[in-house]
């Protein structure tokens, strides 16, 4: 008898755009990654850096 392991398929999830600001997405094992533009910050670039004169 042989048993069939499934293993849960990997979801993209930058499928759904959650980087804001103009960030790129890179898809992960189980989550993504946001890179920020020079400007931003936060797990979905979702803070912006104040510039200082």
């Amino acid at each position: 008898m042989f048993k069939l392991h499934l293993l849960p398929a990997d979801i993209n999830e930058c499928l759904q755009n959650p980087c804001l600001n103009k960030g790129t997405c890179s898809n992960t094992e189980g989550s993504y990654k946001c890179s920020c533009p020079k400007g931003w910050r936060g797990a979905n670039c979702e803070y912006g850096i104040k510039q200082l004169h």
